[in-house]
């Protein structure tokens, strides 16, 4: 009976490399013969990050983040002004970022990297705001990439109001509005904010990607995102529905749910609409809700404290309930 290896040695050759990132891809070997599945293995920093099939095609996140730059500094809106590099901060600690796995870039304060450097996303927001119930509403767009396949390159706008304790972003799933076949997990990690996601464009990491179809995704993205203005002047004047309370105790969590000030349950457990709040006024009850932290506590005594891909479900859940885009 032949002995089971406790080893396998596997040979590489270079395929692709970019030294001033310590970034290459090799192509595996065993015996002689090319792998036929995960055959290209990506070093990152002298460490294996992973391995790909042959049709995946590694995009440097530091060129994700020049070219992301280069559009952004060539936007322009009549009404928002230019696209400016947007910095998430927040007042609740002096390192607002760790908490949701994130650092920011020693040099450029609109980039946000995971802990191992493999996953980055960069922020920009235009400079002014508009204004659907008298109070500043801002519009940007962001990117994100990664080289260990976690996501791969994508385009996504948001808004966020500013606020006193915090001023953070949900960087949240939202519907796919090109490439609908195309990977759409993420590492969307950026902090907390009493915004949502619009839009998001995803491109595969494949040799077909270039710097044409990530322009073009951008554009995408920066355009579909003005609907919202319209999106938020229609919740400002229309009334929330019985519908729409019932959906918001249907979709959302109890301890949340509990912790509303536009909608309850009385006594007989029937849900009910505190006042005639606009969809507006309700929308933003359930947003400050779930950035803000506040909920109800448990039997137990401990504050709900969901993880944030439970935030970024509970956001896209909203915004399906206000038909927001």
């Amino acid at each position: 009976m032949n002995e089971i290896p406790k080893t396998i040695t596997l040979e590489g050759q270079l395929r692709d490399s970019w030294p001033q990132y310590n970034l290459a891809s090799y192509n595996l070997f065993r015996d002689g013969v090319k792998l036929e599945s995960e055959s290209q293995a990506i070093i990152f920093n002298g460490k294996h990050i992973r391995s790909f099939s042959d049709r995946y095609q590694v995009f440097p996140n530091e060129e994700a983040v020049l070219l992301a730059d280069k559009i952004a500094s060539k936007i322009y809106d009549p009404e928002l002004g230019h696209l400016k590099p947007f910095e998430a901060k927040g007042i609740r600690s002096d390192n607002p970022y760790k908490s949701v796995g994130l650092t920011k870039d020693p040099t450029k304060s609109n980039v946000y990297w995971n802990q191992s450097g493999t996953v980055v996303n960069s922020l920009y927001e235009f400079e002014k705001p508009f204004c659907p119930d008298g109070k500043d509403v801002y519009l940007g767009v962001g990117m994100g990439n990664s080289i260990n396949g976690f996501s791969p390159f994508n385009a996504f706008s948001h808004t966020f109001r500013p606020f006193c304790q915090n001023v953070f972003m949900h960087m949240l799933k939202s519907k796919v509005i090109e490439n609908i076949e195309s990977l759409e997990s993420g590492d969307n990690r950026a902090g907390d904010t009493r915004g949502s996601k619009l839009s998001k464009v995803t491109r595969k990491h494949t040799r077909n990607l270039n710097e044409k179809e990530i322009i073009a995704s951008m554009e995408d993205v920066i355009k579909n995102a003005f609907n919202v203005i319209e999106d938020y002047k229609r919740t400002v004047q229309e009334k929330l529905t019985q519908k729409q309370a019932e959906q918001i105790f249907a979709k959302l969590p109890n301890r949340l749910t509990n912790s509303l000030e536009t909608v309850f349950l009385n006594k007989k457990d029937e849900i009910e609409i505190k006042g005639e709040p606009t969809q507006w006024e309700a929308f933003n009850d359930i947003t400050n809700k779930i950035s803000l932290g506040k909920y109800t506590k448990t039997k137990a005594g401990n504050e709900f404290n969901p993880k944030f891909e439970s935030v970024a479900n509970y956001m896209k859940k909203t915004q399906l309930i206000f038909n927001l885009r």
